[in-house]
C-alpha cells in the first residue's frame, strides 16, 4: 500500500495504473525479501520467522513517521479513474470499494486457473518419470519418507 500512496503523492496528475503498478512491484520486492529467509524452514520456524517479519514492519511503519506517516498514514488525493468510458470523475468511496473487490476477483480467478493449470501438468508429467513416486512420497510425508 505505500508503494501505490508514494505513486500518488509523487506523480502530478495522480495515475491509479502507475499507483498499482508501484504497489505491485513494493510489495513483490518485500515478499521477495521475506521468503528468501523464511522459506529455508520448516514447522514452527517458519511461522515464528514470519512473525517476527511482520513485527518488524509494523515498528517501522509506525514509527518512521517521515516516510509512512506512522499512525496517521499518508495523505493524498484520490486519482481521476484510468477508464474515461466508464467513469470520469474521481473515485468515491464505493465506486472505490466496488473497483478493489473487481481487481480481487479478476486476480483471484486468474491465479487459480494458473495453478491449476500448472499443478496438473507437473504431477501427471513427474509421476511418470522415474522418481516421481518418491517426489509424491516428499510431498506428502517428509519426515518418514526421509527415514
Amino acid at each position: 500500500m505505500y508503494g501505490a500512496a508514494a505513486a500518488l503523492m509523487t506523480t502530478r496528475p495522480p495515475s491509479l495504473v502507475l499507483a498499482l503498478l508501484y504497489g505491485l512491484i513494493a510489495a513483490a520486492g518485500v515478499a521477495a525479501f521475506v521468503a528468501y529467509f523464511s522459506t529455508r524452514l520448516r514447522d514452527i520456524y517458519f511461522a515464528i520467522t514470519t512473525l517476527i517479519f511482520s513485527q518488524i514492519f509494523y515498528v517501522i511503519i509506525f514509527t518512521w513517521t517521515e516516510v509512512t506517516g506512522g499512525e496517521n498514514g499518508l495523505t493524498f488525493s484520490r486519482p481521476a479513474s484510468p477508464f474515461r468510458g466508464f467513469f470520469s470523475v474521481p473515485f468515491r468511496p464505493a465506486v472505490l470499494h466496488w473497483f478493489v473487490l473487481a481487481v480481487v476477483v479478476v486476480s483471484y480467478l486468474v491465479l487459480r486457473r494458473i495453478t491449476s493449470r500448472r499443478s496438473a501438468w507437473c504431477c501427471s508429467r513427474s509421476a511418470r518419470t522415474r522418481r516421481g513416486p518418491a517426489r509424491s512420497a516428499i510431498r506428502s510425508n517428509a519426515t518418514r519418507s526421509s527415514r
